[in-house]
Order: structure tokens, then C-alpha cells, then sequence
């Protein structure tokens, strides 16, 4: 037999070291659940990540459901830059009677004044597929990464985004469907106003 050592990083805060003894009698079964079992611990902190990233858009999500209830439109935004955020915002054009706030772009009003290098390292999450207009923000500030909650009630420019180099990663979250789908079916007056459709 042979010793094979493994040693894992600094995870949670604790390093980790793995002996696995090894030779031809190892069986098959042995050494899927062996790999398996290393699997878990090296993917530990991708899977942490993808939950604080899941935060984010709650956020967002959160945003539109308070924009619903103040009876407008509910799309909502955040904009987090090193795992904090800067600004959030929702869709106040109603409440407001402002031609210009957008979920993104209330949600980068509400971040304030900030360098492009800010920008160019931040990531911008929305309820719904940007509009040209927020596209355009995004695009102007070099924010190098879109998650979209939804794109079936609404296709905006995610082309254009990608086009010009942006990453554009579209979660289809099933709730913001529904709640975007009734919004509409319920006052599509007020969402073709939104979109500029008559």
C-alpha cells in the first residue's frame, strides 16, 4: 500500500488534511465515495458564495413587492460591489411620476455619486430583463455584470448588454414570473406606459 496525502486549504477557518490509503484492492465503490466526500469540502465555498449571491437578488425581489405595494411597478434592483450593497431601489415612476426611475436606475440614484472603479467591479441584480434605458446606465458605468430575475414577461436589450462584453446570467425566478405575469394581466395600461407602448 501506498499513502496518498491531500491536504485542503484554509476552509471556515480550519485547515483540513486528508490521508487516503490506496492501492489496486481499493474498490470502485471506495473510491467514488472517497472523491465524493473531498468534493463536499472543496466546493464549500462555491456553494457559500451562490447563497450570499442569492441574498442579493431577495433584495431585489423585496424591492419590486414594496414598489407593488405602493402601487406601482414591481421591479426592484440592487447594485453590490465587494459583497456589500451600495444602493437598492424599485421601479417609482408611478409614485414619483418620474419618466426616468427604473428598478436600476433608482437603485444606482440611491448608491450615490462613485469612481468607475467602483462600477467596473460591481454587480447589478434586477427583478426584470433591463430596458434599453437601464441598459445604457449599465453600459456608460462598465458595471460588468447583470443576474436578471426574469426575462419571459419582458426581453429588454440583454443582447445588446452581452454584445458590448456585459454578463448577463438570467435566474427565471418562478415567483417573479408569477408576480410580474398578474401585475400585468391586472393593469397593462399602466405596464405599456412603462415600456413606452401605447
Amino acid at each position: 500500500m501506498r499513502l496518498l496525502s491531500l491536504k485542503i486549504g484554509w476552509l471556515s477557518g480550519k485547515k483540513f488534511k486528508y490521508y487516503i490509503l490506496g492501492s489496486k484492492s481499493l474498490n470502485s465503490s471506495f473510491i467514488i465515495l472517497t472523491f465524493n466526500f473531498l468534493f463536499q469540502f472543496f466546493t464549500y465555498d462555491v456553494v457559500s458564495l451562490y447563497l450570499v449571491m442569492d441574498e442579493f437578488y431577495k433584495e431585489a425581489l423585496k424591492e419590486a413587492k414594496k414598489g407593488l405595494k405602493e402601487g406601482g411597478i414591481p421591479i426592484g434592483s440592487v447594485l453590490v460591489f465587494n459583497g456589500q450593497i451600495l444602493g437598492q431601489g424599485h421601479n417609482k415612476r408611478v409614485q414619483e411620476g418620474s419618466c426616468v426611475l427604473h428598478g436600476e436606475m433608482d437603485a444606482l440614484e440611491n448608491a450615490g455619486r462613485q469612481p468607475a472603479s467602483v462600477y467596473q467591479n460591481s454587480v447589478i441584480y434586477t427583478t426584470l430583463s433591463p430596458c434599453p434605458m437601464c441598459t445604457g446606465a449599465i453600459l456608460l458605468y462598465g458595471i460588468p455584470k447583470v443576474i436578471v430575475g426574469e426575462n419571459q414577461n419582458f426581453l429588454g436589450a440583454e443582447d445588446h448588454l452581452r454584445n458590448n462584453g456585459v454578463e448577463v446570467e438570467v435566474i427565471q425566478d418562478p415567483a417573479t414570473i408569477q408576480m410580474m405575469r398578474q401585475f400585468i394581466e391586472e393593469k397593462p395600461e399602466l405596464w405599456n406606459e412603462d415600456i413606452g407602448v401605447d
